[in-house]
């Protein structure tokens, strides 16, 4: 069985999700109210439909948090 590849608005609620953690670490924003998004946007990425109904090839939840990395990483490797 060939892996179907992850969809976009997955990987586009991991971005939302680590932008929302970031803003949780540097105290930008309500702690409760970036609490509350958190746990929203990991109820939407556990239950995407790409996961039902099948197992995940190994590695997808890894390529997942990657895909999404390279999305709100800066260029050249900065990290702030």
């Amino acid at each position: 069985m060939r892996n179907q590849p992850i969809p976009d608005d997955l990987v586009r609620t991991q971005v939302e999700w680590m932008c929302a953690y970031q803003a949780l670490a540097h105290g930008e924003g309500s702690y409760a109210a970036l609490r509350r998004r958190l746990v929203t946007l990991s109820a939407r990425v556990d239950a995407h439909p790409y996961w039902e109904g099948r197992t995940p090839p190994a590695g997808a939840r890894a390529q997942v948090r990657r895909l999404a990395r390279e999305r709100v990483s800066p260029p050249d490797g900065f990290r702030s």
